[in-house]
């Protein structure tokens, strides 16, 4: 018997609006799966971080008071990793909202020992965040006779401080200021030249009155990651270093990608351990094969608490709370040019009920990050009476890649949609033909 289908969900950590903050996929799997398949299933997603989860312990027997526990294993495209807290965040979300467990902790077994994530306790400042205990990332000193060729592959910012993390040989650069950090644009491919096998990251003091403690980005083109949006785990190497500076154990910090993220961390120092506090928001679930979506447009910028946001969700048919009970996305993932999984041309097909805006289209794109996501509207049929005249279904179809709409792009993974939805939509079709309306 064949292995079962992979549960997945598509989940922006650190962030509470969907396309912001740093996606990841959380796979639930039943069973073990090797590691080439791992592999080749986190490169199909083609995001910062895929994460797989097993469970342990016997979810019957789980009370409130008990603990769950999980396998983790984390993913890049090209390499396992042994820590990231995105994904951590990303998982515990998944599994605190879906009602896979009944308690308020949960424990993961990891290549980083024993990660727990719990619900912060909810006040006005932390409504739904969730709190992950980690282990901190010590720094040693760094050779300065390499700070020259560090400052130009970030194209000739100061180098005010530099040291490597121990665990991961991430280089730690420190900036004038989170505004220099926050304005950089890197030389990647004189990054990707950059002493060590992990990446680089880059800090500096936030401004006054920013609201923030600190800024930095993380560059880990060697890992894959030309730039990743938000970082959990180097933040156990931030909230060490930032708190012999400042004097203090309590920071918020921003993460200053082009998605960007906030979080909310503490360094226990007593037990070398790094509290890290945020939210997160599920923008895709999948039972099976066809994604059931929740994508919604961004709501306007406005300074509101938690439970304001919750209210006007309940009003605003455009919110993520109301768009996930009424709003799905049906999408395929297909490989073209090929009849292997994991193989050919990934794309995403995507059938629509209704128009979406620019916008929306683009940001789920950038979401999937493939090389390709297209847009199916189907056009409404003729009456009945000359239904039998005009047999051939007819679509609007669009196609985006990560940055932009593109005019033109014939794909077999078209024929493949066209066959998969003849399967289960329109059965009664012998013979299947699909007429695409093409925008000039």
């Amino acid at each position: 018997m064949g292995k079962k289908p992979v549960k997945y969900s598509v989940v922006d950590a650190f962030t509470d609006s969907a396309f912001k903050g740093n996606p990841a996929a959380v796979c639930l799997l039943e069973d073990e799966r090797d590691d080439q398949w791992l592999q080749s299933v986190a490169a199909e997603f083609n995001i910062s971080e895929t994460c797989y989860l097993i469970r342990t312990t016997d979810p019957d027997s789980e009370t409130r008071d008990s603990v769950p526990r999980f396998h983790l294993r984390w993913f890049t495209p090209v390499a396992e990793v042994k820590l990231c807290g995105h994904a951590t965040l990303a998982a515990s979300h998944y599994l605190f909202t879906s009602g896979l467990v009944n308690a308020n902790k949960i424990e993961f077994l990891t290549l980083s020992g024993v990660l727990t994530a719990k619900r912060a306790p909810e006040t006005e400042q932390m409504d739904s965040f969730i709190e992950l205990d980690f282990p901190v990332v010590p720094l040693i000193e760094f050779d300065s006779a390499e700070i020259p060729a560090i400052s130009k592959a970030l194209n000739g910012a100061s180098v005010i401080d530099l040291k490597e993390s121990t665990t991961d040989e991430n280089l730690f650069v420190v900036l004038p200021s989170g505004k220099t950090v926050a304005d950089l644009q890197p030389q990647i491919d004189e990054i990707r030249r950059c002493p060590g096998r992990g990446g680089v990251i880059v800090t500096g003091l936030a401004p006054s009155g920013s609201g923030f403690d600190f800024i930095s980005r993380y560059f880990c083109p060697k890992g894959g990651i030309n730039e990743d949006p938000v970082t959990g785990s180097v933040h156990c190497a931030l909230a060490a270093y930032w708190s012999k500076k400042l004097g203090k154990c309590d920071f918020v910090a921003y993460q200053a990608s082009p998605r960007g993220g906030i979080l909310n961390l503490h360094l226990d120092e007593n037990r070398q351990r790094v509290l890290l506090r945020g939210k997160a928001v599920t923008v895709m679930e999948v039972p099976g094969f066809i994604v059931k979506s929740k994508l919604r447009r961004r709501l306007p910028n406005k300074s509101v608490t938690g439970k304001e946001q919750g209210r006007a969700a309940q009003t605003d048919p455009n919110s993520f709370e109301a768009q996930s009970k009424n709003r799905y996305l049906g999408c395929y993932k297909v490989d073209a040019f090929t009849d292997s999984a994991f193989k050919g041309n990934p794309a995403a097909v995507c059938l629509l009920e209704e128009e979406r805006d620019d916008e929306w289209l683009q940001s789920v794109a950038a979401e999937f990050n493939l090389a390709a996501t297209c847009y199916l509207t189907r056009i409404a049929e003729p009456e009945p009476e000359v239904r039998d005249s005009v047999p051939n279904p007819r679509f609007h179809l669009r196609w985006f890649n990560p940055l932009a709409e593109v005019r033109f792009l014939l794909l077999r993974m078209i024929r493949l949609f066209a066959e998969r939805l003849h399967e289960n939509v329109v059965k009664e079709t012998k013979t299947f033909y699909c007429r695409l309306s093409l925008r000039s």
